[in-house]
Formats: C-alpha cells, structure tokens, sequence
C-alpha cells in the first residue's frame, strides 16, 4: 500500500494559487505522490501539478459546495488499495518529517484536532438568530481588536530585529572571548590596572604642574602621549610613542552585552534592554481590550467570547448539538467535546464506511438553511455515530494552526511556537497558516518565504490556456 497525499480546490482563483504555493514545499520536503483532485471546468487558473484527477461536480452547486462535495466523495475518486493524507490548500510543509504523519494512522480514519471545542463551534455550523445589540457589540469589538493587534504586530517586528542584534553580539562575543582565552594562554604579564591608574594621574599631575609654572609648551604637552593613558574606544591602557597596548581589559559577559545596550536577566532567562524592559512581546493587549469591550479571551477555546452572548445563548439550547440529534439521530454524549479539524486527516480503504456516510450527511445539509455550508458540523456527528468521540488524533505538530488573531500564541522565530503556559517550544511539521496567508509583515510568513527563498504574491496568477 503506497502512501500518497491528496489536495482538493475548486473554482476560487485564490484557493488554486494558494495551493500552488502550497505544494511547491510539499514538493521539497517529501517524495511521495501528491495528487490534486478538482473539477477543472470551474477554474480559471491552472493547477501547477501534473498528478490531477479532474471530476465534473453538480452544476448547481456553488464553488465552495464543490470542494466539499470532491473532499467529502475522496473514496469515491481515487484508487482506494493506497493510504492517503489530505491536505487543504493552506496547509505547508516545513520539514523533511512530513511523512512520518502516516506512522499515526488509526482505523477507520484519523483526523487532528482543532483549535476550539464543540460548544464554541457552534455557532459557525449552524444559525443562530440574534438580537441586533449582539452584533451592534461584535463590531465595537472588532474595531478594537484590529486596532490593537497592528500594534502588537509593530512591536513584534521591532522585537524581532533586536533579537538578530544580540544573536549577532552573541558570536561576536565567543571570537573576542576566544581572543581573550588565547592572550591569557600566552602568559603575558599584565600590569594592575589600579596601578596604571595611579600612575596616569601622577604624571598628568607632574606635567600640568610644570606647564602652569612655565606656560604652555608642546613640548610638555606632547609628554602626556608618552605616558600611560586609556583608549576608551579599544577598550586598553596604551603608552609610548608606538602606541603599544600595555593592558587590554577584558569586560565580562555581562558587561560586554550591556555596552551594546542588552542585560541578560538570569531569572526570567530573558534579555531586556539597558533599562531592564523586556525584550520578549509580552504587550497585554488583550486585558486592555477586554477591560475596554466586556470581551473576555477563552484560552481553552482559544478565542474571544462575549460574556453577554454566552449568558443568551446559554438559556437557549445547545444548537449545534441539538440540530446533530434532531437531524441524524445521533447524540453527541460530550457537550463540549474537543472535536476534530477537517485540515489534515488520514484515510484508506477501511475508512470508506466514515467517509460516504460523511459526504451524504454533508451534502444534505447544503438544502437545509438552518446549516451553513461546512463540513465540520456533519463530521462531528459522523464521529460520534461511528463511535469514535475517543479516538485518537494526531499529533499537534502535523496540523499547527498558525492564526495570525491568536493573542497567547507567541512566534519565537525559526519555527517555534508557545501557545499558552502548558504548551510550549512547538516545532510544527505541517502549517495551517488560518489567517494572513501571503502577508509579508508578518514574522511567521517571512520565515516560511525564506525556506524555500520563495516570495508570495497574487499578482503571480497563472491564467488557463485554452
């Protein structure tokens, strides 16, 4: 059984550049097949990849209904004897430990895990009708939010060229180090440093003496060039007329950092500048909107809730939930059960069951209005008709979601992440960059450019030929 990896896209100029993209670092981290299944009469942009199974969808179904439609009916399309690892269009691939995703596959199928609960996701599968003061406060949230997260981003950038600074200062500091190890190897004999210092004050105190009693002379005056003296900017006592350095002194660690404007603190094991602030994002953003709003940041979810609106919606029924049971008979026995995300999931042939029971249930929903057209909702319910609310998922580094609005997720650069207190130091093998996809201000997506020295742009579109 071969091992292959599978992109679905259709219609949306947008989503076929973005695979384009996509799986050009697919291409260069992995060997394995990578087919690309679509309905090419819907596209206006070519697919640059020659492995593509084109399959003709319903006419009356809009772009994004198509996609769906092709991901939910994978087992309908492709060659069932092979394993396969579907991938969205704005997963990327970051290293060569991509292919280790298959070793994680767990019949009948295997997905990862997203990035809220089933309760929080509520409201993006199904409709809810809101009093308007809901939305009147959604938008003052949303302005807000905007606001402070461009300043966020601003310090983020400035941070960011400070720390290359003292990555810098860091390798100068082992060569003057090793400079300094090798001098104290050759067994010089280096004058005190407090002698030289008395003795410089001793002979500017003999020599001015001597030019009040007899006026100025350059003579005298020259003198002071041949006695001992500091070289602030060479660090070292020199003396003579052949300017030779009697005495180097060799600052320590912290004192040659902090020369350049940096201190280390030994405690938080951060550097922070030459006043002691940090050097590390730490901007509160977050308690300031929340004081300013009444929003409040869910860090189990891991996003903003309206405490107004929970309150509502918790006098209502729970209605993803309610609908799953009303519409397919299923009970979700976990309210806030840690449902799973659609970007990446493993299948094979023992997964055929799961995935036509998912494409039918998904494809009923696109007549019903109370749903919107998603397929998570109907991926939930499919789970726990299959009985799969414990199953396995994968590992949190094949499917790192990368969202640019998350306000505890901190990017430490050279694709390391901190998420909150309990996760720390994640180094992703896939990236789902979930928002801002091609913004070249962000930190993370000009690391991602730098890989593959790759740069990003729509007007790079590639139109179809006929």
């Amino acid at each position: 059984m071969e091992n292959r990896y599978v992109f679905v896209v259709c219609g949306d100029d947008e989503h076929i550049h973005t695979l384009n993209y996509s799986i050009r670092f697919l291409k260069h981290f992995s060997k394995l097949s990578i087919i690309v299944v679509t309905d090419t009469s819907r596209n206006q942009i070519n697919i640059a990849h020659e492995e593509v199974v084109d399959i003709k969808t319903p006419t009356h179904f809009n772009h994004h209904q198509a996609s769906i439609y092709l991901k939910t009916g994978l087992h309908r399309f492709l060659d069932m004897a092979h394993q396969y690892c579907y991938l969205d269009t704005d997963i990327i691939a970051i290293n060569a430990a991509v292919d280790s995703i298959f070793d994680y596959f767990k019949a009948p199928i295997t997905f990862s895990t997203d990035h809220c609960k089933m309760s929080d996701f509520s409201e993006s599968a199904v409709r809810f009708i809101l009093p308007e003061k809901f939305e009147k406060r959604r938008q003052h949230f949303e302005r807000k939010l905007k606001k402070y997260q461009a300043k966020y981003y601003r310090e983020e950038a400035r941070l960011q060229v400070e720390q290359e600074k003292i990555e810098s200062l860091q390798k100068e500091w082992e060569v003057y180090y090793a400079e300094n190890q090798k001098s104290n190897q050759l067994g010089k004999r280096l004058p005190n440093e407090k002698y030289l210092q008395r003795k410089l004050s001793l002979a500017r105190f003999i020599l001015k003496k001597h030019l009040k009693a007899n006026g100025k002379s350059t003579i005298f005056s020259s003198l002071l060039k041949y006695v001992v003296y500091y070289d602030k900017e060479g660090r070292a006592w020199r003396t003579n007329k052949k300017n030779e350095i009697i005495f180097h002194h060799h600052l320590s660690f912290k004192d040659y950092f902090l020369s350049a404007g940096y201190l280390w603190n030994s405690q938080t094991k951060q550097w922070n500048d030459a006043q002691g602030n940090s050097l590390v994002n730490n901007m509160p953003y977050h308690q300031t909107l929340a004081k300013e709003t009444g929003f409040v940041w869910n860090e189990e979810a891991f996003k903003w809730t309206d405490p107004q609106l929970d309150h509502y919606l918790k006098s209502k029924p729970q209605e993803l939930r309610r609908l799953i049971k009303e519409k397919f008979k299923v009970e979700v026995e976990k309210n806030n059960w840690q449902h799973w995300n659609g970007g990446v999931f493993l299948f094979n042939k023992t997964s055929t069951s799961f995935l036509e029971n998912w494409h039918q249930w998904t494809m009923e929903i696109f007549k019903d209005e109370k749903w919107y057209t998603r397929d998570q909702g109907t991926l939930i319910a499919t789970a726990w008709k299959f009985n799969l609310g414990a199953h396995p998922t994968l590992p949190i580094e094949y499917n790192f979601i990368a969202d640019y609005f998350h306000p505890t997720m901190h990017y430490k650069g050279k694709f390391t992440f901190d998420v909150n207190e309990k996760r720390k130091n994640i180094q992703p093998h896939f990236l789902h960059v979930y928002h801002h996809f091609g913004d070249q201000d962000w930190l993370l997506w000009q690391d991602i450019e730098g890989l593959l020295d790759l740069p990003f742009s729509y007007s790079h579109l590639t139109m179809k030929t006929s």
